[in-house]
């Protein structure tokens, strides 16, 4: 066994230690030298294992300090890479949600335009329809006047171009202001007047039954 030959051997040594200091009794110079050399060799040995112990200790110690170093070295680039993706993100949100206010603004923008466009391009045909009747009104005039058309023709025409007028204006005052949507110009508004569209039933009826209907 190992521990045994170790055993042996530090009593073979010790007998020897032993044999050669009974040798040298008889010249105390000699054996003062001995126990001095075997003293120093003893604090050398322990000396040496304690230094040995030391450097080992020191060596994980400082392996156990780079490790720490290198941990938190990578910790805190983790936090740097972090946050620098944490600003990245905020950075393309505040972005998007800007475009899309402007995309919003811009839209409405666009919708109050044409609104506002078309409204004067009616209101100009208004005023178009009315500069033709007053045109028509004194063109027979002048005719009757000149004798060249009867006065039934007369107030009859008159009448007709009156009346096309105060339709275009009715109709005008009326679609704007109740029909047309306030928004689109191209909409209309029909207030629910329609009601809803009803959507037909796919549930199972005795005389058509239907698999899977979830339950009412």
């Amino acid at each position: 066994m190992p521990g045994n030959a170790i055993n042996n051997a530090l009593t073979s040594q010790d007998l020897a230690l032993l044999s050669t200091a009974a040798s040298l009794k008889s010249e105390p110079s000699q054996l003062s030298a001995f126990l001095q050399t075997q003293r120093q060799n003893v604090v050398d040995s322990i000396t040496a294992q304690k230094s040995d112990t030391y450097d080992k200790v020191y060596g994980d110690l400082q392996r156990a300090s780079d490790e720490i170093r290198a941990f938190h070295g990578e910790r805190t680039q983790t936090a740097a890479l972090s946050s620098l993706y944490d600003n990245m993100y905020d950075n393309q949100t505040a972005y998007a949600d800007a475009v899309e206010r402007n995309n919003n603004t811009y839209g409405r923008k666009f919708e109050m335009n044409e609104w506002s466009v078309n409204n004067k391009r009616d209101t100009l045909f208004v005023y178009s329809s009315l500069f033709i009747a007053l045109s028509i009104f004194i063109l027979i005039t002048v005719l009757y006047k000149m004798n060249i058309i009867s006065a039934s023709i007369y107030y009859i025409t008159g009448t007709i171009v009156f009346m096309v007028f105060i339709l275009i204006l009715i109709n005008r005052a009326v679609y704007t202001e109740q029909t047309r949507n306030k928004r689109f110009w191209n909409k209309k508004n029909f207030g629910g007047k329609y009601g809803t569209i009803p959507i037909p039933s796919i549930c199972p009826t005795p005389s058509c039954p239907v698999p899977n209907c979830p339950p009412s």
